[in-house]
């Protein structure tokens, strides 16, 4: 079964096959978005009064046309992505709780140390954070050669030049880029 979090897929032997079951063709207001993602996460979810920094457009609508039917786990990564695509991060808070904040504020929301193996990032959908310990670039270096793939936030690319380590904070479709630009230059 799919989680949200930053927890090691399940391995090949104990795999457990999804029923494709889902689909919407909708546009849905904000509130209704996020009780569809709340119930398909299980998880309760926790967001800002409209009008503090970190909350997102209350008058948002998000739009969800899905061509055939999603397992859960593609549909949790249907909702995390169509959500980032209107600005809007889900962070997951231990294993009962999501937070919702605008992307310009998901880099001080917390949240988890991804542990997924670049290799096993999925394609597109949560905000996760990495840390990359360089061995031969300079950080600087390698600063510049990823920031062009981040997703525009102040926060996706922290250099720290003293233990030659990167903290990228962002998308999984932007930070697999980075990480595999990352293994080419150093």
């Amino acid at each position: 079964a799919a989680t949200l979090g930053a927890q090691s897929p399940p391995s090949t032997t104990n795999k457990i096959v999804e029923e494709a079951k889902y689909f919407w063709n909708a546009e849905f207001p904000l509130e209704q978005a996020l009780e569809e993602y709340a119930t398909l996460v299980g998880r309760t979810i926790f967001r800002a009064s409209i009008g503090a920094p970190s909350a997102p457009n209350a008058s948002l609508r998000v739009i969800m046309k899905i061509n055939g039917k999603l397992t859960r786990s593609e549909a949790i990564a249907a909702w995390e992505t169509v959500l980032g695509m209107n600005g809007i991060t889900m962070i997951p808070i231990g294993e009962k709780f999501v937070k919702v904040v605008n992307e310009a504020t998901a880099g001080q929301a917390g949240g988890e140390f991804s542990n997924i193996k670049s290799s096993d990032l999925p394609d597109s959908g949560r905000f996760v954070t990495y840390v990359v310990q360089l061995k031969f670039a300079q950080v600087s270096e390698v600063q510049n050669a990823i920031a062009p793939f981040a997703r525009g936030m102040l926060s996706s690319v922290v250099p720290i030049p003293s233990s030659q380590t990167i903290v990228i904070r962002d998308y999984t479709e932007n930070v697999k880029r980075m990480l595999e630009v990352i293994e080419k230059i150093d």
